[in-house]
């Protein structure tokens, strides 16, 4: 099973979206949308089975459609949201033609954490397989840069998915398969993290220690089936897309 998250974003074109999530959602897949993620997932026809957040980005309409109203909340600023709706079942799963109201947690505003991170922290609670991120990019460049450390120490397989880049955090071991000729970053978001093997890249970091610089800048993957392996500390890849493959 794997949850795809929706963010508000506002990056990429929506068809991209689209098009990546029907290629890639397979039956008994999850969707979660975080606060204004919600109308993202509207726009493109796909009904969620969580809508997680303080719900400040969503019109009178989508809080109506998402069977909520103006008030409720939370109990507490960093506790657990309040949680309504119906429940999602493999016969009303999003791409499907009933469309059921999804389960709402909310929180307030004044609360400790990004609505990704409550919306992460749900979807983990799920163990999927991997989490695929839509619309984590774009916006305010302070939620980008949150975006990207909260996926650097997610505890999961995590991709960002946008129409010209991926960004991946690696658990333990990432493969990469046909994106040869890519230009691609490696970096880390602790003290140091432990390279252990890299296979299919121009330049080769294994068995090295890596810092948080810009030793990792601008590889470049040479075979359709890459692959890295890390030790202690954390490794996000970041991908850029070359037109023909968006």
């Amino acid at each position: 099973m794997r949850v795809f998250l929706f963010l508000r974003g506002g990056y990429s074109n929506k068809r991209f979206y689209l098009r990546h999530f029907s290629k890639t959602k397979s039956e008994g897949d999850v969707v979660v949308c975080a606060n204004g993620g919600y109308a993202l997932a509207k726009s493109l026809g796909i009904r969620p089975d969580y809508v997680i957040g303080d719900l400040d980005s969503l019109s009178r309409e989508d809080l109506e459609d998402t069977g909520t109203s103006g008030g409720g909340g939370a109990k507490q600023k960093s506790g657990l949201g309040s949680e309504h709706g119906g429940d999602a079942t493999s016969e009303n799963r999003p791409g499907l033609s009933a469309f059921q109201t999804p389960t709402v947690i909310r929180f307030p505003r004044d609360k400790d954490f990004s609505d990704f991170e409550l919306s992460l922290k749900k979807a983990l609670e799920l163990r999927p397989e991997q989490v695929f991120v839509y619309g984590a990019l774009g916006g305010r460049k302070d939620h980008e840069l949150i975006n990207v450390l909260v996926l650097a120490h997610a505890p999961a397989p995590l991709v960002f998915c946008e129409q010209d880049v991926e960004i991946y955090n690696v658990t333990g071991a990432l493969r990469l398969r046909g994106r040869a000729g890519e230009v691609c970053s490696l970096l880390t978001f602790s003290d140091s993290c432990e390279i252990d093997e890299m296979r299919g890249f121009q330049y080769l970091l294994s068995h090295e220690v890596l810092l948080p610089s810009s030793r990792g800048l601008s590889n470049r993957i040479v075979d359709e089936d890459a692959h890295i392996k890390k030790g202690s500390g954390t490794l996000v890849v970041v991908v850029n897309l070359s037109a023909e493959r968006r």
